[in-house]
């Protein structure tokens, strides 16, 4: 379903993973604002986004050792 021309170099994967991991830290902190009427940063959200960025640099790194 996916190819692993995506993951092919080391500063697209970072980016990407940078981008995927910024795109869940912006969810959360919504979130936080409407659940806690205030804007608030938080280790909560900044560990949401340390988890996405690893998940994706694991799966980029998963997919690169799959054969085509």
């Amino acid at each position: 379903m996916f190819g692993n021309l995506a993951f092919s170099s080391w500063p697209l994967i970072i980016v990407g993973a940078s981008i995927f991991a910024g795109m869940f830290m912006l969810v959360m902190l919504m979130a936080n604002m409407v659940l806690e009427e205030m804007l608030r940063p938080s280790t909560d959200i900044a560990g949401l986004g340390l988890v996405a960025f690893i998940g994706y640099v694991a799966v980029a790194v998963y997919l690169r050792h799959q054969p085509e």
